[in-house]
């Protein structure tokens, strides 16, 4: 089962500034350089959120940015965050290796912000792509200004209504199915025997 995000937390915002975000942990690994380049192809500023791993990473991608296309603003807590996500235009993930399910695609979704990410890894299960987000060829930095300029057209009820998948009702609901049937199933095995 994916994990599962508490909606209320992540409030829905039907409107959009002109922004994009990027949230994860900041190391190579996560492929922020690609996020830059990608939203100064797009012509929109990029917030970043997260912890600085790598002091020189972060150094190198802030010097090589053209001045005030970055803003810093740390881990934050989660009714924080929320108010960054509903008021991007898009979320963009770019990570360079396959990630396992994301919780944070999900929590942009529930604020209604569209996300734009690498067709790879958890991201690719949870974005329905034209829908909720579009799903671009890794590494495709291209591809994925490309995507920033098309986002304006997707819905942000349609973000939300994919995150509702994937709250922790649904979700709980999901599991209850998922016992239920492998009690009859034990059930019918333990009949036949």
């Amino acid at each position: 089962m994916p994990g599962a995000v508490e909606l209320a937390e992540f409030p829905f915002r039907g409107q959009a500034e002109r922004f994009l975000v990027w949230v994860a942990r900041i190391s190579p690994e996560k492929g922020l350089e690609d996020a830059v380049r990608a939203a100064q192809r797009a012509g929109f500023p990029l917030h970043v959120c997260g912890k600085i791993q790598d002091e020189d990473y972060w150094r190198q991608i802030c010097s090589s940015a053209p001045s005030g296309s970055i803003l810093y603003h740390g881990m934050l807590p989660h009714g924080h965050l929320s108010q960054i996500l509903g008021r991007a235009t898009a979320m963009l993930v770019t990570p360079k290796w396959v990630e396992a399910f994301g919780l944070t695609v999900i929590e942009a979704l529930a604020c209604g912000t569209p996300v734009i990410a690498y067709d790879q890894g958890g991201p690719s299960e949870i974005i329905e792509h034209g829908k909720s987000g579009f799903l671009v060829k890794a590494n495709d930095v291209e591809a994925m200004a490309d995507a920033v300029a098309e986002v304006g057209r997707l819905s942000r009820v349609e973000a939300r209504r994919r995150a509702e998948e994937y709250g922790v009702s649904s979700m709980a609901d999901k599991v209850e199915e998922w016992v239920q049937s492998v009690v009859e199933l034990a059930l019918a095995c333990g009949a036949a025997t």
